[in-house]
Parts: structure tokens; sequence; C-alpha cells
């Protein structure tokens, strides 16, 4: 019987090509099925540790549209800041802020203490210097803000709501809205406001959160020192 070498050969190619696909197949099955695993476990992280979102900056619209709305719905609020010029800058924010205060249940403001030596070594080795920042220029105006608005806290008389200044150079800039947490850093000549911002949820057991809310507490416990 004769071999028709035409059948055969087309058949040798089908046959090698069935065989690459079947190859490259199981290959970007392997690869799919590696990534997969690793965005499993990126993704089993963030849901341990609450972590929600990371924007690049303060500066992102969504952030601040995010930041904003958990805010405006928080009852239990607690606040790290270096001055604070989102709540103290001006008569028309400690007017806004006292009335947040008034809703909150529970209101918790920490600041560094414009004449403390922390203060200086914060404005003359980390902040940068070519910037007229409210903290280096308006040091007496923000201490009488601050005053003003601590006076008003202590006449609700709750001890659920208090002000207080800490007296260390600052390293993180926490926020706590109910179970959501904002935390950036103040980094060597760099201001909070171009730092990174994780946005956290509470979770239990998440020592990473725990982490960042010990040293909110670490910074308030120390606020004490001022009476």
């Amino acid at each position: 019987m004769g071999v028709d070498k035409t059948s055969g050969t087309f058949l040798l190619s089908l046959g090698s090509a069935i065989l690459a696909i079947g190859l490259v197949t199981l290959v970007s099955e392997f690869i799919t099925s590696t990534k997969i695993l690793k965005i499993m476990r990126l993704y089993g992280d963030y849901i341990q540790h609450g972590i929600l979102r990371i924007f690049s900056s303060r500066d992102d619209p969504e952030y601040k549209e995010i930041r904003s709305a958990k805010l405006k719905q928080a009852s239990h609020i607690k606040i790290l800041t270096l001055v604070g010029r989102e709540f103290i800058e001006s008569e028309d924010k400690i007017e806004t802020t006292k009335q947040k205060i008034q809703e909150a249940v529970e209101f918790k403001f920490l600041i560094l203490k414009p004449d403390s030596s922390h203060w200086e070594i914060q404005y003359q080795d980390f902040e940068p210097q070519d910037l007229d920042v409210i903290g280096n220029a308006k040091r007496e105006e923000i201490k009488n803000n601050f005053e003003t608005l601590k006076a008003f806290v202590q006449d609700l008389k709750s001890e659920k709501k208090e002000l207080r200044y800490y007296d260390r150079k600052p390293v993180f800039q926490i926020e706590i809205f109910d179970q959501i947490m904002f935390i950036a850093f103040y980094g060597l000549r760099s201001r909070a406001k171009y730092s990174p911002v994780i946005m956290f949820e509470e979770r239990s057991g998440s020592r990473v959160f725990e982490y960042f809310m010990g040293q909110f507490n670490e910074y308030w416990q120390r606020g004490k020192l001022d009476e």
C-alpha cells in the first residue's frame, strides 16, 4: 500500500500544532495560576490587616472625598497631627470643629506643643525650608487657636472630649474616624501632605491596626504631661 506523503506531512503538522497549543495552554494556565495565588495572598493580607486603600498623597482627590465623608459620618474621632490646620487654622475652621465636637460621642485631638524643643527640631531639620508653612510662620496664632478650642471643649465637661499637646517630633499623622484609620508619615524634608496615605478598617486580630492604635495611645498618654 502506498503512503500519501502530502497527507502524512499535513497530519504531522497538525499534530505539532496541537502539541504546541497544548503546551502554550499548559504554560499559560500555570502562569495564570501562579498570578492568582499571588493575588490571593496579597488580597488575604489586605483583608487580614484591614487595608482598604493606599493613596499616593493627601492631595489625591479621591482621598479627600473619602476622608471628608468618613469624618462627616464619624461619632468617635481621634486625631494625631503636627499642626491641625484643617481644624484650627482660622475662625471658620474652629467654628466647624466646634460643631463636629458637639455632634461627636468622642473627640480626641493632639498637636505638637508649639513651644517645645521638638517643634524647633521639626521646622529646622525636617520641614522643607522653601515653604512658608503655617507652623513656622504662625506659631503663636496656632497656639492661641488651639487654646481657644481647648477652652471650649473643657466647658463641655465631657470625659470623652479632650484636646492635648504632645511633646515629641511626630512620626505619624493618625486620623481615626470610627473604625476607619488614615495613616500618613512625616519624612525628612517632606510634609505629611506629600506622604502616601494608608486607609485601614479595624480588623479583630490585626497587629498592624493595633500597632498604629497603640502609637496614638502612646502619644495621647504623653499628652497628660501638659495640664
